[in-house]
């Protein structure tokens, strides 16, 4: 049975007005609103998971690479109409491969996740994303507080300080990963009008690494 969608009683959801066009039987239910609008609803839930699921990283919960960068752009975008300051911080997890290997994928799987709610409980959600197996990265706001006069460059600094002191922290309870060596390097970058996303990004990582550098001559020395 072919579906005349000018017919639908609700052809103004866009929904319905798909399902009619495919000629479906969905528009059959019209006699039954309560059937109509609960498949309706389904449908639409089902819409807003696969959306999630498009966008979010399924680990962790957070942007994966590819909404957060979207995003990051459309910040920076906006930074550059408005002369916002912006600074980006990239987050690697070292030795996490240690974990995986000496006590299994699941550990390492728990340790990302409970990572992530640390940022998340440190930092803005919206601001943090999943760039890679062990890596994160966070845009930050750097917009100025009206009761503290200080520059951008000082205010990304004390994020940086603040989110290291928590991970530090973090590992300490959590010996079983630090005795592996795994800790966080925090890198991290100041935008500039001249710089594209990938240059702040780039930017970030080259500090990180050499943090990491530092944080690996630091347990070479403790452990021996």
């Amino acid at each position: 049975m072919n579906i005349n969608p000018e017919n639908c009683p609700i052809i103004s959801n866009e929904i319905c007005q798909q399902y009619c066009n495919a000629d479906r039987s969905l528009c059959m239910e019209v006699s039954h609103p309560q059937v109509l609008f609960g498949a309706l609803e389904r449908i639409s839930m089902e819409r807003d998971q696969q959306n999630y699921r498009a966008s979010h990283d399924g680990l962790t919960g957070l942007w994966n690479k590819y909404k957060w960068e979207e995003m990051a752009e459309e910040r920076i975008m906006d930074a550059q109409k408005t002369n916002k300051d912006i600074g980006l911080l990239f987050i690697d997890l070292t030795n996490l491969k240690k974990v995986n290997d000496t006590l299994g994928h699941t550990a390492g799987d728990n340790l990302l996740v409970d990572f992530a709610e640390l940022m998340t409980s440190t930092l803005r959600e919206s601001d943090i994303g999943r760039a890679g197996g062990d890596e994160f990265v966070v845009l930050c706001d750097l917009s100025p507080h009206r009761e503290k006069i200080i520059s951008p460059q000082e205010r990304l600094t004390s994020i940086t300080s603040r989110l290291r002191e928590k991970t530090n922290t973090f590992f300490e309870v959590r010996s079983e990963f630090s005795n592996l060596g795994v800790t966080a390097a925090i890198g991290e970058s100041l935008w500039s009008s001249s710089m594209s996303l990938e240059e702040l990004i780039d930017q970030a990582d080259v500090d990180m690494r050499a943090v990491k550098k530092i944080q690996h001559q630091q347990h070479d020395k403790y452990r021996s």
